[in-house]
């Protein structure tokens, strides 16, 4: 068997390797180099009580927003949208409410209120008109972002 057909099947795992590391790449052609077209977000979250309740829904918040895979949760110096979420308990209900602001403008504010048995149904709740308005602003601003 002549060498050069024992090296075919090295020569096209190279050249198949190589097609891979150049998809890879990022666009050369751009002045960035991400590769991510998510947004990069900053939640604070802020309460005037330390009551159980409001600390059960926040941390309710807190964990939902934190598996969000569309987005990139940063620091507020590093991120394009800032939310500061705020919950208050007046007698027997709940208030949430959000304030989102996009690269220090502000962009909207999302109020959630109920019973405070329904606690989990308004954080739900809250979390998807935050979703939806960030998704909405992110991809108004950027086009090529449609994906996500």
């Amino acid at each position: 068997m002549p060498i050069s057909r024992r090296l075919l099947p090295i020569i096209i795992a190279l050249a198949l390797i190589g097609l891979l590391f150049l998809s890879w790449t990022p666009n050369w052609n751009e002045t960035t180099f991400v590769r991510s077209t998510k947004p990069y977000v900053s939640i604070n979250y802020e309460s005037k009580t330390d009551e159980t309740v409001v600390n059960q829904v926040i941390e309710d918040l807190r964990n939902r927003f934190d598996v969000r895979h569309e987005w990139h949760i940063e620091s507020l110096e590093n991120a394009e949208y800032a939310i500061r979420i705020e919950v208050a308990k007046v007698d027997e209900s709940l208030t949430l409410q959000a304030d989102i602001s996009q690269s220090g403008s502000p962009l909207d504010r999302v109020i959630v209120r109920g019973p405070e048995g329904v606690k989990t149904e308004l954080a739900g709740r809250l979390v998807s008109l935050v979703t939806d308005e960030v998704s909405a602003a992110h991809q108004a601003s950027h086009p090529e972002a449609s994906d996500y």
